[in-house]
């Protein structure tokens, strides 16, 4: 892991979450209408997530349990 050594997620959020780029404004309402019609789940998996949540809140209304999982310990 020393690849990511210098990581901080704080640099991170600082740098991709000042504002909600295009790009993630188009995932979110992609996530948002998939989850259209679908009935409630147990349980979903955010995996990658890095060092936020965002992807994962869509689902919060929809499954009883999210778990999320990421490569580095400090995400």
């Amino acid at each position: 892991m020393s690849a990511f050594a210098a990581w901080h997620p704080a640099d991170y959020l600082r740098h991709y979450c000042a504002e909600v780029a295009d790009d993630e404004h188009a995932t979110l309402r992609f996530l948002v209408g998939e989850l259209v019609g679908h009935g409630p789940a147990a349980t979903a998996l955010d995996f990658g997530a890095g060092p936020t949540l965002h992807h994962a809140l869509p689902l919060a209304a929809q499954v009883a349990s999210i778990d999320v999982a990421d490569l580095l310990d400090d995400n």
